[in-house]
């Protein structure tokens, strides 16, 4: 029996590759069609009705130059995302009626410099290569703004999360104002109690430890230069204790945007297992901050940890490193890990810092008191011309990053309260755990025994 073959209207025909000239079309047809989806998704970003031309994901290099023309008046939005585009025309501003454009995931490396004249509400441009913004979009109506994955930019992740003008206003202030990278950093130390937490800190701020060092009661801060390729970096690290005892109130004082460095001991046998339970407490406090991890008591006997196992279930180490501070050895190795991780991992640290941020964080560094009431940080605030809430809260944050102040502004019960004075903080807390009063009352306090 001959063999069955298909017929030519059997086969499935090959779908032809979308142009643009064909959405274009399309749009033209009925350019008020749409379904009811996409009709409150456009609603809810820029209260209008009009269609999208969607123009995304055809690889394109430049705009259609059809567009200019008078059919195209109208028009109010437009998907040009997933492209090839390298650039923007400059007649991209005759389309004064445009209110919502998406340019995410192009490779624009500028913007023209009349963007601004267009009534935009909503403007896309994530995954770009932008170096600058240009400066006529400051008088724009933009209600959203999205810049992330434009490094160039050298916009904090917390301001890119901000509305459209908290942005754009953060932007051109920092370089008003010739704005600087601040170059500095917490440098949170942690470990069991005996490791060499305190002699480590101690080597990296060039002092010798002592064979009888004594142990840190509650949290010991030291200041010192780390040299990175992009420059000095003014480094403050918190040596936290290592009693048990303490371990449950370093929670409140492990910050996002810091460095870690989780020093480890052989003798115990328990190597593995502070690690693993080190870093989940900094995993869920530091939104995966990086992590430098010291095999510290290594002289002449070098002792490992199963580094695969933790790099697996914690991507965010940075590295591991043999040392022995009382031999002096590793420190520059050391020295080294942390100079790269910070240049590399922590974008922050380089971020252009406002003028007037930098005298706030100077005041607030420099005061006599153990605390300021938020309202008298907010008159501090704007006593150097920081008037803005969002602004005030997120400074008020980046201190707290820094290991300058505390403020606990994520907390509901404490957000409005204080911005406090660290030492006078730790100080009090570990007192209070330490003494015998609260070992006698089975952990139990009143008001009244708290002086």
């Amino acid at each position: 029996m001959a063999r069955k073959t298909k017929s030519t209207r059997d086969r499935p025909l090959k779908a032809r590759p979308v142009t643009a000239a064909a959405r274009i079309g399309i749009w033209l047809e009925n350019p008020n069609e749409t379904n009811p989806d996409e009709r409150e998704y456009i609603k809810a970003r820029f209260g209008q009705r009009t269609r999208i031309l969607n123009l995304s994901g055809l690889g394109l290099t430049e705009l259609p130059e059809i567009l200019r023309n008078r059919s195209f008046s109208h028009l109010e939005n437009i998907d040009i995302s997933n492209n090839n585009l390298e650039s923007l025309p400059d007649w991209i501003t005759e389309l004064r009626e445009l209110k919502g454009l998406n340019l995410s995931r192009n490779s624009l490396r500028e913007l023209p410099q009349g963007l601004g004249k267009l009534s935009l509400r909503v403007l896309w441009l994530s995954g770009n290569q932008l170096m600058s913004l240009p400066d006529s979009i400051r008088s724009s109506p933009l209600k959203e703004i999205r810049l992330n994955g434009n490094s160039q930019l050298q916009l904090p992740s917390s301001i890119l999360e901000r509305p459209a003008q908290e942005i754009l206003r953060y932007y051109f202030e920092s370089r008003l104002e010739a704005g600087q990278p601040l170059s500095e950093l917490k440098l949170l130390v942690v470990g069991r109690g005996k490791a060499g937490k305190t002699s480590l800190v101690k080597r990296l701020a060039g002092q010798t430890p002592s064979e009888t060092e004594s142990e840190t009661h509650s949290i010991s801060i030291r200041e010192f230069p780390l040299n990175c390729p992009q420059g000095i970096v003014h480094t403050r690290a918190w040596d936290f204790g290592g009693q048990e005892i303490l371990y449950s109130t370093h929670q409140f004082f492990l910050t996002e945007r810091s460095l870690y460095l989780l020093v480890l001991e052989p003798r115990t046998g328990l190597a593995q297992r502070d690690a693993e339970n080190w870093l989940r407490t900094i995993e869920v406090q530091s939104n995966n901050s990086p992590v430098i991890i010291a095999l510290n008591w290594s002289h002449e006997r070098p002792w490992r940890v199963d580094t695969v196992k933790l790099k697996r279930k914690f991507p965010f180490i940075a590295g591991f490193i043999s040392t022995d501070a009382m031999f002096n050895e590793g420190i520059e190795d050391l020295r080294s890990i942390l100079s790269s991780t910070v240049n590399e991992q922590m974008p922050d640290v380089w971020l252009p810092f406002p003028k007037h941020w930098r005298e706030i964080k100077d005041a607030v560094a420099n005061m006599k008191g153990n605390y300021l009431t938020f309202s008298q940080f907010e008159s501090l605030c704007k006593k150097h011309a920081e008037n803005r809430p969002d602004a005030q809260s997120d400074l008020a944050g980046i201190l707290h990053a820094l290991g300058l102040a505390l403020y606990f502004g994520q907390d509901p019960r404490l957000h409005d309260t204080r911005v406090l004075n660290p030492g006078w903080v730790t100080g009090g807390v570990y007192a209070v755990i330490r003494s015998q009063l609260v070992s006698r009352s089975h952990g139990q306090l009143t008001t009244s025994d708290m002086p």
